[in-house]
């Protein structure tokens, strides 16, 4: 939102449409760079553990092949448990 403070309304309320569509492309932008930053960090399921793979000698692509299989499961513990109480909980609406 640092990005796009020049550009949103001052008093806190839309005071046209076109207020509200550039804060609606902005904040798509804005979620859009960080989901594509993030996903190229070198983290096996992610794409940037793939350019990372293609710069490593090759005594070292087992090892990082075999990581890859590691990281799912970490993140099935890590994020598994968080994710099936928020879908296991009943809404408040």
């Amino acid at each position: 939102m640092v990005l796009f403070q020049d550009h949103l309304p001052q008093t806190g309320t839309m005071s046209t449409s076109l207020d509200a569509l550039w804060t609606l492309c902005g904040i798509a932008i804005l979620v859009n760079l960080s989901l594509f930053f993030f996903n190229l960090l070198p983290i096996p399921p992610l794409d940037g553990s793939h350019i990372l793979r293609h710069h490593l000698p090759y005594n070292f692509l087992s090892v990082y092949d075999n990581l890859g299989m590691f990281s799912y499961l970490l993140m099935i513990f890590v994020a598994g448990p968080s994710s099936v109480s928020s879908w296991s909980r009943p809404s408040a609406w």
